[in-house]
């Protein structure tokens, strides 16, 4: 209650002072806030004392020294049992990312590593996926592209309910993990995302798992996506993410790609 009153005393000070279309944002970290507590309290009550709240999804990339600006290629097949009720996709992209599911097309998500509040906003989007699973094999495939010759990144939290025979429901979540797979291609078709495209070891590796949340691209918390939430990201973006960045602005790009190789040797 206490902090559902500082909500509207916050939204009734913006509006004196600033314009009411950026209201949202803040009124949203508010809501998941208040979401947080109550949560917290249900657990404490179930004799639950910790659960992490923070997205449980990596981070990934490809396998590189210095990453480039050119299109990368992720994969992942997973198996549905019964038919889906309700699913929904969350995708954090660094610049680009367009998201395919058994070759169809489901959307796409612009953003870019900046300060301005619409890039922060735009670079976590959530996508219902129900219309495009189905029992048996699927595959979801995201072509991803950088424009910083520093480190791209790109995270996936996908949640899903089946309805069993027994008319009972079950919830399910995919995370992007080293179970993923990347690819250069190139690829002239989005067969690739199909689960009848034969897969080609030769071109496909695992992925590079970069780190998680909190200490990569700060606080993001676990949203219950099939409730219609989704992470919020914030202003600033973890320390991992500062330096990296910080290290070009204060050095140059050579300088910078000096100190990440070792760094990570």
């Amino acid at each position: 209650m206490i902090m559902l009153i500082r909500a509207r005393l916050f939204a009734l000070l913006w509006k004196n002072c600033a314009k009411k279309p950026n209201l949202e944002r803040p009124l949203s970290r508010f809501d998941a806030l208040i979401a947080l507590c109550e949560q917290k309290k249900n657990e404490l009550e179930s004799n639950v004392l910790y659960l992490n709240p923070m997205l449980p999804s990596a981070y990934i990339w490809s396998h590189e020294r210095f990453s480039s600006p050119k299109p990368r290629y992720f994969r992942r097949e997973f198996q549905i049992y019964h038919s889906v009720s309700s699913a929904k996709m969350q995708v954090i992209a660094g610049n680009t990312a367009t998201i395919w599911i058994n070759g169809r097309f489901v959307g796409q998500v612009l953003s870019r590593f900046s300060l301005s509040i619409l890039s922060i906003k735009q670079s976590v989007s959530v996508f219902d996926i129900t219309e495009y699973l189905y029992q048996g094999v699927n595959i979801i495939g995201i072509e991803a592209n950088h424009y910083l010759e520093s480190q791209g990144a790109l995270n996936i939290f996908i949640e899903y309910q089946e309805e069993n025979p027994d008319e009972t429901q079950s919830k399910y979540q995919i995370c992007s993990d080293k179970t993923w797979q990347v690819s250069f291609g190139p690829f002239d078709t989005n067969s690739w995302s199909t689960a009848e495209y034969h897969l080609d070891e030769s071109i496909w590796s695992s992925i590079k798992v970069i780190g998680y949340p909190p200490d990569l691209n700060s606080d993001l918390y676990r949203p219950q996506l099939l409730k219609e939430e989704q992470s919020i990201n914030e202003d600033h973006f973890g320390l991992r993410t500062s330096i990296n960045f910080a290290l070009e602005f204060m050095f140059g790009k050579i300088i910078a790609r000096i100190v990440r190789f070792f760094r990570r040797m």
